[in-house]
């Protein structure tokens, strides 16, 4: 199974975030949300998700910055989508509201 703990978890700290979507997250908060340890798991998990279409990640690479999510829901788009299809993508068409 790809889908272990760690991103289960930090799937679960993206999701408690907010409601708006696409939103922006800091690394160190997501990390005790999600109580991952390591950056490179983090890292890891983040562009895994992202590789695997649930989620779109743009990641800033400078430290004071956050980085931009955004959850793709189920039925909103294919789940199998190239990474690099994903960034280069533009707009938040087919919102799903907050409940």
């Amino acid at each position: 199974m790809r889908l272990r703990r760690p991103h289960l978890s930090l799937y679960m700290a993206l999701l408690a975030q907010g409601c708006e979507n696409p939103f922006l997250v800091k690394r160190k908060e997501v990390m005790l949300c999600a109580r991952i340890n390591s950056r490179v798991t983090y890292h890891r998990c983040m562009l895994e998700l992202a590789a695997w279409g649930y989620i779109r990640y743009v990641p800033s690479y400078d430290p004071g910055s956050k980085s931009q999510v955004r959850i793709i829901y189920l039925g909103e788009k294919p789940v199998v989508l190239s990474l690099i299809d994903r960034l280069s993508e533009t707009g938040v068409e087919g919102e799903q509201p907050c409940s």
